[in-house]
């Protein structure tokens, strides 16, 4: 499905709607549109049947914007659906648009766009009051400012301002979520080296439209937070326990710009101490408690030959008792893929339709 078949099937549905975009052939844009609040849910039943999904996190805080798309799609895009048009003007307030105060939004609909964009271009991209006028005064736009009445330039954004009060009201809005408000999924990739982790994470990450955050819990210095922490492990590497301290504050503060950071992501973590996982000593167990624990384990397999094509200076020891351990310590549903004859676009395709085959693995971000 394209923008414009999606358009023509909300005509042939009734659903009333607006058409925000300015270029329905640029396919790196979203389409936007404005839907009324009253015709959310018909919208939404239609989308879904669709296969599309609806972002939990509303877009730039605004609880009636929201992130549809179909993340399983070979043609995507992001509809961006606002069920009130309106823009930020300050920490506590928003300007929106009276819609009521057209009657029929198909009849005005490209007054509503004119006013919108208008709108969009002072507040939201924050435009200089010279660039506003450029497009207020486009050749094309001649009719739709004598309907409303503009006549001449702005000399500044706050006359602008004091004539698009007659379209927008002034509302409080104070944004209530939580800084513990964490709704994100993990997934962890496990494999030896050679198996094509890291190249399956990183083209996961360009694939896929929902927000990535990519981690890791590797043990090797490259790895680590605190470069100070890092050297004196090395120093230390020799006392197991002081190590296995260090190793331990260092994950806490890994953890802590994940949870600072990437709320409302997919967080793919590309290596985890996997040897922990057969000890049964006090700081390995207190490590295991403050590693996040996945949704989904991706395990993937190569044959020793293409491990060794693929990083022949590398030594190809097999770490598959690991990462059994790791497996059976958690009991999650695990997804094993062989990736020693398929390309990676083959292989990444697979991953995304086993991640959205199964509700648990997407529903603290997407709801369908």
């Amino acid at each position: 499905m394209n923008k414009k078949k999606l358009l023509f099937i909300l005509k042939k549905k009734r659903i009333p709607f607006l058409n925000l975009t300015l270029d329905l052939k640029n396919k790196k844009k979203d389409l936007d549109i404005f839907i009324k609040n009253e015709s959310k849910f018909k919208f939404e039943k239609l989308i879904y049947k669709k296969k599309f999904y609806k972002r939990k996190l509303s877009v730039f805080k605004d609880k009636n914007r929201f992130f549809y798309y179909n993340e399983t799609s070979k043609n995507k895009f992001i509809i961006d659906v606002a069920y009130q048009i309106s823009f930020k003007k300050s920490f506590v307030t928003r300007y929106v648009l009276k819609i009521d105060k057209f009657k029929d939004i198909k009849t005005n609909s490209k007054i509503i766009f004119f006013i919108y964009y208008i709108g969009k271009i002072l507040w939201e991209k924050k435009n200089s009051i010279n660039q506003i006028n450029k497009f207020i005064f486009k050749p094309n736009f001649k009719n739709i400012r004598n309907k409303i009445n503009i006549t001449k330039k702005f000399k500044n954004k706050l006359l602008l301002e004091k004539f698009l009060r007659n379209y927008f009201f002034k509302k409080f809005n104070i944004n209530h979520n939580s800084l513990f408000d964490f709704n994100s999924n993990f997934i962890l990739f496990l494999g030896s080296d050679g198996t094509g982790k890291s190249s399956m994470i990183n083209n996961l990450n360009k694939e896929l439209i929902s927000k990535i955050f990519i981690t890791s819990f590797g043990t090797a210095p490259k790895y680590w937070f605190s470069t100070y922490l890092s050297k004196l492990s090395l120093k230390f590497r020799y006392i197991n326990s002081f190590y296995l301290l260090l190793l331990f504050f260092d994950f806490l503060m890994r953890i802590l710009k994940i949870f600072i950071m990437a709320k409302n992501h997919f967080i793919l973590i590309d290596r985890y101490p996997g040897y922990i996982f057969g000890q049964k000593r006090i700081f390995f167990n207190l490590i295991k408690l403050i590693l996040p624990r996945p949704k989904l384990i991706i395990l993937l397999t190569a044959s020793k030959k293409i491990r060794l094509k693929r990083k022949p200076n590398e030594l190809k020891r097999d770490d598959y008792k690991k990462w059994e351990n790791i497996i059976n310590y958690y009991k999650l549903p695990t997804y094993k893929l062989d990736t020693s004859s398929s390309s990676i676009k083959t292989n990444t395709s697979k991953i995304i339709k086993y991640i959205f085959r199964y509700k648990n693995f997407y529903k603290n971000i997407l709801e369908n």
